[in-house]
Parts: structure tokens; sequence; C-alpha cells
């Protein structure tokens, strides 16, 4: 014969338990004694966003909203065209240089350029005689290889002077040309500098583009992803482009 003892044990500990969770829930506390015994209520909703550390950042230009105006040749600087913060188009002069490297360059272009106008007049005239049964076709396949080494000296010293860099009056220097528009940052050398090629004169800001730059703590380290909100005290908001997992053993953060 079957037995149905605990079952009918176990509901009757599951009914108690329910009367006694239903005793509990009836509980009401008057709103004296709500304040007498220091019980606040408050409307609970779901938060969309959780705050998981506070940190201090440092301002800094985008990358993309700073372009470099580079001296192309070596030189002694003898004009400034604008003044640090002054607004500038493209193409709109910054700095006067004195420059043997750029007159030498520019000398060996000139000489390029003539040698391909008579290196093409030469083919021409070749192509001519050669329809007219006067010269072979080993005449004219010379004078089109002189020619395409004219070309190619051409292309070469042209690489060498960027269209920014212009001669100033045949004075046997250049011109530095602003690359981009914006505003001009301050300059690393005055009239009479001497400066070396491939330096940076001075930086022209495009964008009002800023980032924050944070120290990550390294226990966070996996918990902060790229896209991740960020609040600043003013309530502005911002999101996380980039991350670096490199820990700096001073500050034993990322």
């Amino acid at each position: 014969m079957r037995s149905f003892s605990l079952p009918l044990v176990a509901i009757g500990l599951a009914l108690s338990q329910t009367a006694a969770a239903d005793s509990r829930a009836a509980i009401s506390v008057s709103s004296q004694q709500q304040e007498r015994l220091g019980i606040v209520s408050q409307q609970i909703a779901r938060a969309e966003d959780v705050v998981l550390v506070e940190m201090v950042g440092r301002v800094k230009r985008a990358p993309s909203a700073v372009r470099a105006a580079v001296a192309s040749f070596s030189g002694a600087i003898t004009k400034l065209h604008v003044v640090p913060g002054a607004i500038v188009k493209v193409g709109d002069p910054l700095v006067s240089m004195s420059s043997r490297d750029f007159a030498a360059t520019a000398s060996l272009h000139a000489q390029a350029l003539a040698e391909v106008r008579a290196a093409e007049t030469a083919l021409q005239r070749q192509k001519e005689l050669l329809a007219g049964g006067l010269v072979t076709k080993g005449s004219v396949e010379e004078a089109r290889s002189r020619a395409e080494r004219a070309r190619a000296i051409v292309a070469e010293s042209s690489a060498l002077a960027p269209t920014f860099a212009k001669q100033a009056n045949g004075t046997g220097g250049y011109i530095l040309h602003a690359p981009v528009a914006g505003r001009v940052g301050a300059f690393v050398a005055q009239v009479g500098d001497t400066v070396e090629a491939m330096t940076t004169l001075t930086s022209i800001t495009t964008t009002k583009d800023m980032w924050i730059e944070l120290q990550m703590p390294q226990q966070l380290i996996g918990s902060i992803s790229i896209g991740d909100l960020i609040e600043f005290s003013g309530g502005a908001r911002g999101k996380i482009t980039s991350l670096t997992d490199v820990i700096d053993p001073t500050t034993r953060t990322a």
C-alpha cells in the first residue's frame, strides 16, 4: 500500500510558509512610525548607466586637428609673415627662408626643365624625319629615351620642393606657405635663426576638436571598453574612442 504522508507534509509546510509570508507582508507602518524609525521611502527606477570610477583627465587637441608647417630646406629665417594666433587660409605665406639648398635645388630643377624642352623638341624633329624616310626608328627611340630621362629628373626635383614652398622673387630663398586653413600656433624659431630641413616651424589648428586623456586604474582593465560613456563634471558626455593596456610602472595606470 502506497503512502502519501511525505507529500502531504511538504504541502503543509509550503502552506505554512506562504501564510507566514502573507502575514509579514501585511504589516503596515504609519507615517508617524516611519518618521520615528527614520524610514525614508523612494521610488525605484531602473538605472541606465553605472558609474565605475571617477578619474581626472587632461585636455589636449585631437591629433587630426593640428597640422605641422615644416621647413622643406635648411636655411635662415628672414621674415615671419604672421603672428601666433592669426587665422590663415591655404597658401597664405607664413615664413620667408634664405636657403642655399633650395637655391641649388631650384637651379637643378630649372636645368632639368630646359633639358625636357630640348629633348621633346628633338624627339618631335626625329619623328618628322622618320616620316620623311630620312632617319631610322633607332634614332627616334634614342630621342624618346632622352626625353624620358629628362622628365624623370624633373619629377625628382619637383618632389624635393612641395607646392607650399615656393621661390621668393629669385632671391635664392623660398616662402613657406600654409598647407591648410586654420589658426597659427607659436613659432619655434625667430628671424635670424637657422633651422635644419624638416624642422616644424609652427603648427596650424584646423578644428576645435578636443580629446580628454584619462589615466585608468590597472584594476579596471577589462571592465572599460571602447564606446563606453563618459560624463564630465559640467554634465557634458562623450565616448571612449581608444584604450591601451600598457601599464605605467610609476602611476600603475594605463
